[in-house]
């Protein structure tokens, strides 16, 4: 039988589920600044198109002055609503996503610490964490990369279903 290193499905959910637990853990509510950040970015714009096509059914019809300006107003202040929240949230997610760099090496600082020293100054110790930090930053596709692509799969999904 021919050995493949291929990880299974099962395996993949494990590692990625501890991924997010850790993250997580050092940077509490990225996660949840990033999906409300994705879920209003993808929504926006279809606020916008039905408000719009409110407007434009007023001028194919009736054309009433008034109604034609409330229909304007309310488009205007629903768009600057909308990108001020969506500038807000865009705000707090850089400031989220800065603490978790800066959080991120924690993780590993907090494993050594809890190491004994004799254990943490051994070579084979530090291989280790030399091969850990590389395989996480394999070819820019490791933790670093990990928030942008959380951010693109929950637009990808707020947008399917916006």
């Amino acid at each position: 039988m021919k050995k493949t290193d291929r990880i299974s499905t099962f395996d993949t959910l494990r590692i990625h589920s501890r991924a997010a637990r850790d993250i997580s853990k050092y940077a509490p509510g990225l996660f949840l600044t990033t999906a409300l950040r994705s879920v209003v970015k993808a929504i926006a714009p279809y606020v916008t198109i039905f408000l719009s096509a409110q407007l434009i059914n007023e001028l194919a019809s009736q054309r009433r002055a008034a109604e034609l300006m409330q229909w304007a107003l309310l488009i205007i202040g629903i768009t600057a609503t909308l990108e001020l929240i969506k500038a807000a949230l865009e705000r707090w997610n850089m400031a989220k996503q800065s603490l978790y760099r800066q959080q991120f090496n924690c993780m590993y600082a907090d494993k050594f610490l809890s190491m004994d020293y004799a254990d943490a100054d051994k070579h084979e110790t530090r291989d280790l964490f030399s091969q850990i930090q590389q395989n996480g930053n394999w070819s820019g596709w490791g933790f670093g990369i990990l928030d942008t692509l959380v951010t693109q799969m929950v637009e990808a999904i707020a947008g399917i279903f916006g």
